[in-house]
């Protein structure tokens, strides 16, 4: 995942954003619940692990910032990463036992919560960075409108631009490329004197 770098701006939420704040509340609870479920089931690094990105996730639905998305996104890509990798040590140690009927509800339990972590974890991930993505492009193309990167400017200097847009200057003056190449070919000024030969006495 590809974070572009842009300013974080204080800005309001996106309509993408306000119909997914439901499902990312949603998201912040079921990654609550899993946490406690880690430390009935002494996984106490992952449930502090969870608490901590839940922390992130309450700020991301409360503000529906950009800063707090992006966080609360990265905060769940890594800990989804860890969680996969948690996951297949497990299944790789147990294989088809697993899941079994005759061994203690809490065995069975810290299986089914070490599946719907990382699950959890991808969910809140894929929606809090699509929040992000579209605040950040709707910032990108309000300044692209504000501050178009091909338009002319001459502030008391001279400037180029292209062929396509007419000069404007305030208080300067500022040239075209073409007119700059025209000038130059009616500078030039053919030769017109005597030819004279190098090995040829004058």
């Amino acid at each position: 995942m590809v974070v572009p770098l842009v300013p974080m701006v204080a800005a309001p939420p996106t309509d993408t954003a306000l119909k997914l704040k439901p499902w990312l509340a949603t998201v912040v609870i079921a990654q609550f619940i899993v946490a406690l479920l880690r430390f009935v089931i002494g996984d106490i690094w992952g449930g502090l692990s969870d608490m901590i990105v839940c922390l992130f996730g309450y700020y991301a639905v409360e503000d529906l910032t950009m800063l707090h998305t992006l966080w609360y996104s990265v905060m769940c890509g890594f800990n989804c990463m860890f969680d996969l990798l948690y996951l297949a040590i497990r299944v790789a140690e147990l294989r088809r036992h697993y899941f079994h009927k005759d061994m203690p509800v809490m065995y069975n339990l810290a299986s089914a919560v070490l599946i719907a972590a990382p699950v959890i974890a991808a969910i809140g991930c894929i929606l809090s960075y699509r929040m992000y993505s579209e605040a950040r492009d709707n910032l990108l193309g309000e300044a692209e409108t504000m501050f178009p990167r091909d338009q002319p400017n001459g502030f008391g200097g001279r400037h180029q631009t292209s062929a396509g847009y007419p000069p404007a200057t305030y208080g300067g003056t500022q040239t075209t490329v073409l007119q700059e190449e025209q000038q130059a070919q009616n500078r030039f000024v053919p030769f017109s004197g005597n030819a004279h030969r190098m090995d040829t006495p004058t």
